[in-house]
């Protein structure tokens, strides 16, 4: 079974941020990758960044100081200047020159290249404190699945030196093309959202089934899996869709369940890159909501543990 392409991956890999001292992405003290690039349209999306496999400008009005530096710069003439400065999408090829030239990081480049060698040793930076907490590297974004060339070349690399590699996964990519990324990896971050697939498909732009096959799959090569479930209100969070997952968890044997609980982050990133990706605009989960979620997932023996609620 194989999703449609999304598009090709190469040896390098277009990243858009590395976030050091994280503590929600793994066990230990971790330093997340995130990547470029995602085949899903998550309504709730909270890294709308991540969106589009290209490099793109982000532009932040209340950081312009009007200075028009970035004017001049711009080869592909996709800089202009109404009441503010205004980025054509249109044209703008991502090159960076404005970002580059901006004093006052108004712009800012979303997306660099990185070589395996190259992101090596900027994880290497951290390894102290891997060593120190039982932490390591975690794959993010976006989906960093579709980069699996570069994985497959990173990983053994990371590994050779005594870093942890983990991944968090939508679960959606061609099982055939990243088998060996999955079968090294250390530990599988694996969303599960919605398991009916008319309700998956309305609300992330794809079938589930690709999703729901590859995490059958895994569980027959890789035990090193820890099922997650972002917490929607409305979306992932009715009875019906929570008893569904414990069936799936029950047929694959898991009895641990990581809870995302929703927050409004990804709201503040949509203006900069001028995202056209549809956004919903929910209130946060109660505590009471959160604990209540938790207890139904208890009554059912199935452990929950809470990630990144603050």
């Amino acid at each position: 079974m194989k999703p449609d392409s999304i598009y090709r991956t190469g040896d390098k890999a277009l990243v858009f941020d590395i976030q050091r001292f994280s503590l929600h992405d793994g066990p230990g003290i971790r330093t997340v990758v995130f990547f470029k690039g995602c085949p899903l349209r998550c309504l709730w999306c909270q890294n709308p960044e991540s969106l589009n496999p290209y490099k793109e400008i982000a532009f932040y009005d209340s950081k312009c100081i009007d200075c028009r530096r970035c004017i001049p710069v711009c080869k592909e003439k996709s800089i202009v200047r109404e009441n503010l400065v205004r980025i054509n999408r249109q044209t703008c090829n991502g090159c960076g020159d404005c970002a580059s030239e901006c004093p006052s990081s108004a712009l800012r480049l979303v997306g660099r290249y990185y070589e395996p060698e190259i992101l090596l040793n900027e994880l290497l930076k951290d390894k102290p404190f891997f060593d120190t907490s039982g932490g390591g590297v975690t794959f993010s974004g976006g989906e960093p699945a579709l980069q699996w060339r570069f994985l497959k070349r990173l990983i053994p690399l990371c590994k050779k030196v005594g870093i942890h590699t983990a991944i968090e996964t939508c679960g959606y990519f061609n099982l055939e093309l990243v088998y060996d990324v999955i079968k090294a990896i250390d530990l599988i971050l694996y969303d599960i959202k919605i398991i009916d697939e008319k309700a998956h498909i309305n609300f992330t732009g794809r079938s589930n089934k690709i999703i729901l096959y590859n995490i059958r799959q895994i569980t027959g090569f890789n035990n090193n899996i820890i099922p997650r479930l972002p917490l929607i209100p409305g979306y992932t969070t009715d009875r019906e869709n929570l008893l569904s997952i414990v069936k799936l968890l029950k047929e694959l044997g898991y009895s641990k369940l990581h809870l995302l609980p929703y927050h409004a982050m990804g709201e503040s990133k949509i203006k900069p890159i001028e995202s056209k990706q549809p956004f919903l605009h929910l209130p946060r989960l109660s505590e009471k909501d959160i604990y209540d979620i938790q207890d139904f997932f208890s009554s059912k023996d199935i452990e929950t543990i809470l990630w990144g609620w603050v």
